[in-house]
């Protein structure tokens, strides 16, 4: 009776512990938690359901990163699109500066997979009829650890149309390649 009573706090005790340390542990961002940097890169793809599609390159990615428990979360505060070819482009990322939500979450701690996502995003496009148009919602996609570089797509609605031809809706397709590399 005494060996069974030892035995079964020796396991109540151990999968507390496991539990205990189990939560607190957090995602890793290296070089440094929190991350920030205003040289990240990237890519945006904008689809015109009318118009077609354009691509531009990202330069200048300003991004915050901290680590969460199953990842990390922060914002790109700005980027500057260049290099822009096709029937729609980006030409503007967030509004008065309000800063666009990022995220990486894993599945679970260690799993391989987990999801990218933009949440908050305002994205000015520009567009072959003319139109400059602000379009607002979210973005996700899957990605892999260790991540240095995610993509997300998302089918915005309008928000505001600023001038000339705008579509209801644009499928967007946003990546971003940071010098940070987080697991989780």
């Amino acid at each position: 009776m005494k060996l069974r009573h030892l035995t079964a706090t020796a396991a109540t005790v151990a999968s507390t512990a496991l539990l205990l340390t189990g939560g607190a542990a957090h995602a890793a961002i290296t070089p440094s938690d929190p991350y920030s940097s205003a040289v990240d890169t990237g890519r945006v793809n904008v689809t015109s359901p009318l118009l077609g599609t354009g691509s531009c390159a990202l330069r200048a990615v300003s991004l915050r990163l901290t680590g969460t428990t199953l990842g990390a979360s922060g914002v790109i505060t700005s980027a500057t699109a260049s290099s822009c070819t096709g029937a729609a482009w980006l030409t503007g990322a967030g509004l008065g500066g309000t800063p666009i939500g990022f995220s990486i979450t894993g599945d679970s701690p260690g799993s391989p997979m987990g999801t990218a996502a933009i949440t908050s995003g305002q994205l000015v496009t520009g567009n072959a009829a003319g139109g400059s148009c602000l379009y607002t919602g979210s973005m996700t996609g899957r990605v892999a650890q260790p991540l240095g570089a995610a993509s997300m797509t998302g089918t915005l609605p309008l928000f505001r149309r600023l001038s000339g031809f705008c579509d209801a809706t644009v499928s967007i397709t946003m990546s971003i390649s940071t010098a940070a590399t987080i697991t989780w």
